[in-house]
């Protein structure tokens, strides 16, 4: 009896020996591949990994311990699942190897448009990478043991979570373009518990032309205007590690440069879902033109028609209108004087949607009536043969005398008017003198006849100058004299 009892112990513990050994069976793998087509399934099992373990057929992981020791070269192993696999991974845990010479190593199990099932199993030093496809995660725990890491990273990825545990990540989920469904998921010592974020699209369109414009660059920016790793995907809320929601505002910024102007936008928005956005600019360079010019002449306003004096200060103020988007940073005024170039330059800066008033000036070094024209290239013609981005403006100023046609023309006239001076003068002195030739015709005859009347009248003149010059005397004498007859 005591030997029955002896034989049948020893049998039990062989037993119990055999199942255990088959229940621990050790498979030791660099890489394990599941190719398209393939079923693969392990149980009851210790697996050994050294490399990756790639599914594009079917695999199942059952009551198994997985160990992952990448320690020597220090690379990160994957399980992964590609878009044609499925991983059904069940009652397993999952962790690194250690011991006194090497040091844990991170791993991932990544789905990449695939099909992903995790029941009742702990995962330990590991982050789950979802891109695409199905995820089911049930029943399970994840602790990344306060490595720099994402508990969960979800990227348009149908994902379920029900009871599960995640502990000691950076951030426990973060999930962009799809909402996770969760059921009594407990996030604990997580820096941020969750992130949700959305796809964003970039697109500008020119409003003159109703087409899409290409070269904007696009930034986001932080709330302390830090700009963040990428513009494409933004925040719209985050879970802290007190489990309070803190929604965001996202900010953006478009850059383009055209030739010698940029465009730049910033705006800010909400941003609740996958969203595209859809920024209108006005890229018309046509309507940047000259809307007014104003003449000074040495700081006074020049009146048309008048002369400016030669080595006098001629500025010409001009508006310049640019309702467009376009911001140029500088642009040059050019002068240019009967169409020659040289002269006078300046610069200026044009904001968008703006008025300007720009001023070049020049010291008139030479006379005559002469067109100034004033020309600005905006520099965005797109061809040499093209002159659409340049602008101009005319103005004819008069300065000092006349042009050398005009002073010709003048001394003709001056020397007709002086012959002409000449001619009336000739005639009125000729006149003048056939008038005093008569007059001393008229005067010798006069003469004449004066002459004659004097000699009528000379010989009693000489009668009475034979008189005595005493008269008494003779009257006396004449009395004696009839006195004695």
């Amino acid at each position: 009896m005591r030997l029955r009892h002896m034989i049948g112990s020893f049998l039990l513990f062989s037993i119990i020996i055999m199942a255990g050994e088959v229940s621990s069976e050790k498979l030791e793998y660099e890489e394990l591949k599941v190719d398209l087509g393939e079923v693969v399934s392990v149980s009851n099992s210790q697996i050994w990994l050294e490399g990756d373990i790639l599914v594009d057929g079917s695999l199942s992981i059952e009551n198994t311990h997985i160990n992952v020791n990448r320690s020597l070269d220090m690379t990160i192993s994957e399980l992964r699942v590609n878009s044609t696999g499925s991983l059904n991974i069940s009652n397993c845990t999952i962790s690194t190897s250690n011991n006194d010479n090497f040091s844990y190593s991170m791993f991932t199990i990544v789905s990449d448009s695939g099909f992903l099932n995790i029941t009742n199993t702990d995962i330990d030093y590991s982050m789950i990478w979802l891109v695409g496809g199905e995820a089911n995660i049930v029943n399970s725990s994840m602790d990344g043991h306060n490595i720099v890491n994402y508990g969960i990273f979800s990227e348009d990825t149908s994902l379920n979570m029900d009871n599960v545990s995640v502990t000691n990540y950076s951030l426990g989920l973060r999930s962009i373009g799809a909402v996770p469904v969760q059921n009594q998921v407990i996030f604990s010592n997580c820096t941020n518990w969750m992130t949700q974020e959305w796809w964003v699209n970039f697109t500008a369109i020119d409003t003159s032309t109703n087409s899409t414009v290409a070269g904007f660059q696009v930034r986001q920016w932080d709330v302390d205007n830090t700009m963040l790793g990428t513009w494409n995907w933004a925040k719209e809320y985050e879970i802290d590690s007190a489990g309070q929601r803190i929604d965001y505002v996202a900010t953006f910024s478009a850059f383009a440069i055209f030739g010698l102007a940029h465009v730049d936008d910033t705006w800010s928005q909400s941003i609740t879902d996958n969203t595209e956005l859809v920024r209108y600019f006005n890229l018309n360079i046509s309507q940047i033109k000259y809307k007014s010019a104003e003449v000074y002449v040495s700081g006074e306003a020049w009146i048309p028609g008048e002369a400016a004096s030669k080595w006098s200060e001629i500025n010409v103020y001009v508006t310049i209108e640019n309702p467009t988007d376009y911001n140029f940073s500088y642009l040059f005024l050019d002068m240019y004087i009967n169409n020659n170039t040289g002269f006078a330059r300046d610069s200026i800066s044009l904001p968008p949607k703006s008025e300007i008033i720009g001023n070049i000036s020049w010291q008139a070094s030479f006379e005559g009536a002469m067109p100034l024209r004033i020309t600005t290239d905006l520099g965005l013609s797109s061809s040499s043969d093209e002159d659409s981005s340049s602008i101009s403006l005319m103005r004819f100023v008069q300065v000092g005398g006349q042009t050398e046609e005009e002073k010709d023309s003048g001394a003709l006239v001056g020397l007709f008017s002086i012959f002409l001076i000449l001619a009336i003068c000739s005639y009125v002195i000729y006149s003048g003198m056939e008038e005093v030739e008569e007059e001393l015709d008229n005067d010798s005859t006069i003469t004449e006849g004066n002459a004659d009347v004097r000699e009528s009248f000379e010989e009693p003149d000489k009668s009475i100058a034979a008189i005595p010059e005493n008269s008494e005397d003779s009257e006396s004498g004449d009395l004696e004299s009839d006195e004695e007859e």
